[in-house]
């Protein structure tokens, strides 16, 4: 059976929901302190090439900034590492002291769902059990999507379409009330990264990253073939790197443990006794250009997917068991999914980490590989 992901453990007041993974450790590799992306620039890269088109691009759609890491293309001047890097070796492993790796797209169970509200739906209160001041209240209908798994995500889109409510582990107990162990409003026309910024394990937006339905759905009238954003990826907790510190958070909603690196800001809670690897949460991976995707005879929609990660990278996120995963949305259809599962394997042996990936230099340096996407629309 594929294990999926589990989300950390983010109450700053509770004791951590973690899964201790009976594994050797392996030796530390690169830490980095997140940087606020508030202050951070979120540039071109210097490139002559990075200006945005007027807007016109629907933000429930295609969230976030022209200029966010979940929307900039991958510089010309990204460099990228070799099979020795620790990083990289084990993100491509298929297997870690006995332990298999497999490559999945979580579809049906442990994924997305994206639900849209009206304001004729309930007005609907969410508890967060870990810690009150992230509760909320907003439209839910009654009928919004839970996704299958442990990890329960709901994600409800409201009427004036320029905010999300995310929330992990959610449990409706009336079409008015909600429990949820994470929640957290994310604005459509930000960035899509934290601090405190979403209820992925890496501090940002669940939605940063996801596959969408209308992407792979040839009737969609948005269609175009093409996958036009960074991805996000789960990996295994004995691939994943802690390099010192205890879990909680600082002042700045930063997470205390380390091992991560920016846009990450934060990992799982118990990653001091769970993370056994190389590979930083907020890892930067994408596919060389040297790599012919043309020949590496994939299908359709696992070319569409490798075509993505060449021009705009992938990013590690949270953490899975026992395999390196995809997200995508559940109204994708299953013939998408059923061909792009056979490609992955090969797909993500292609992947390096990409190592200038930084706050100053946001999806590596230099001119942008492809057009910039259009500005969001008022």
């Amino acid at each position: 059976m594929i294990l999926v992901s589990r989300p950390a453990q983010h109450s700053r007041r509770l004791a951590p929901l973690s899964v201790l993974l009976p594994l050797l450790a392996l030796g530390s590799a690169c830490d980095g302190r997140a940087a606020d992306e508030a202050d951070a620039p979120q540039t071109d890269g210097g490139g002559t090439d990075g200006e945005a088109t007027a807007g016109t691009r629907d933000a429930t759609l295609q969230p976030f900034r022209s200029n966010s890491v979940w929307n900039l293309p991958i510089g010309t001047g990204a460099t990228y590492a070799d099979t020795t890097d620790p990083a990289t070796r084990d993100f491509i492993a298929t297997n870690i002291n006995g332990m298999t790796i497999n490559t999945w797209a979580n579809w049906d169970v442990y994924s997305h769902p994206i639900t849209f509200a009206s304001e004729s739906d309930p007005w609907a209160q969410v508890t967060d059990y870990n810690d009150s001041s992230r509760s909320g209240s907003y439209y839910i209908p009654a009928t919004a999507v839970i996704a299958n798994g442990t990890d329960k995500h709901m994600h409800i889109i409201q009427p004036a379409r320029t905010t999300i409510e995310e929330a992990w582990n959610v449990t409706r107990q009336s079409p008015t009330a909600y429990r949820a162990g994470r929640h957290h409003k994310i604005e459509l026309h930000g960035s899509g990264i934290g601090p405190a910024n979403g209820v992925r394990a890496y501090g940002g937006s669940a939605i940063g990253g996801l596959i969408r339905g209308w992407e792979t759905d040839p009737t969609h009238p948005k269609y175009t073939g093409k996958l036009q954003h960074a991805l996000a990826v789960a990996v295994d907790r004995v691939q994943l790197h802690y390099s010192g510190g205890a879990s909680g958070y600082d002042a700045s909603g930063y997470g205390t443990a380390k091992g991560y690196v920016w846009p990450a800001t934060e990992q799982d809670w118990g990653s001091e006794t769970t993370y056994k690897g190389h590979v930083p949460m907020g890892a930067y991976f994408a596919i060389p250009p040297s790599v012919d995707i043309n020949a590496l005879g994939l299908s359709p929609q696992g070319k569409m997917v490798a075509q993505s990660l060449q021009d705009f990278g992938a990013y590690v996120t949270d953490a899975t068991g026992a395999t390196v995963a995809f997200y995508v949305e559940p109204t994708a259809p299953s013939a998408f999914v059923s061909a792009l599962r056979k490609d992955l394997p090969l797909i993500r042996s292609k992947m390096r980490r990409v190592t200038n990936n930084s706050a100053s230099a946001p999806n590596g340096p230099g001119t942008r590989r492809v057009p910039m996407l259009p500005e969001l629309a008022p």
